[in-house]
């Protein structure tokens, strides 16, 4: 009989260990899930902020071309202005292309010679390496 009730004790504190596990687990599950309900709340936050910013880049995009054409014609206004102050003076517009084509070019001579002398100087380290 002695046994018999020790054994029955073991068994009820294997139940009270069971039931208090138990507790613990579904107290471990409510936190789990107020954890992912926030997850969830913040990941909808996060898909309204990245739909706010998709449509802010739509729309700035769809202005690029505004923007283009204002830079392209603030950039082409002054050169027009210029050529409609040249047609007053139909000779100056020839003589302003070519004086601007001789001043884009008047470095090619100089830099044509650097590279021959540059070249000069390579021939000239070639030669004195032994080989």
């Amino acid at each position: 009989m002695g046994t018999l009730t020790t054994q029955f004790g073991q068994v009820e504190e294997t139940n009270r260990r069971l039931v208090t596990g138990m507790e613990a687990l579904q107290g471990g599950m409510g936190t789990l899930q107020t954890e992912v309900s926030g997850l969830r709340t913040e990941m909808g936050e996060f898909r309204t902020q990245v739909s706010a910013w998709a449509q802010m880049v739509e729309t700035r995009f769809d202005a690029l071309p505004g923007i283009i054409a204002g830079v392209v014609a603030d950039e082409v206004r002054p050169m027009a202005a210029e050529l409609r102050s040249m047609n007053s003076a139909p000779h100056a517009l020839p003589e302003a292309i070519a004086k601007a084509v001789a001043e884009e070019f008047r470095q090619l001579p100089s830099l044509r010679e650097e590279v021959e002398a540059l070249k000069r100087r390579i021939e000239a380290l070639e030669k004195k390496q032994p080989q």
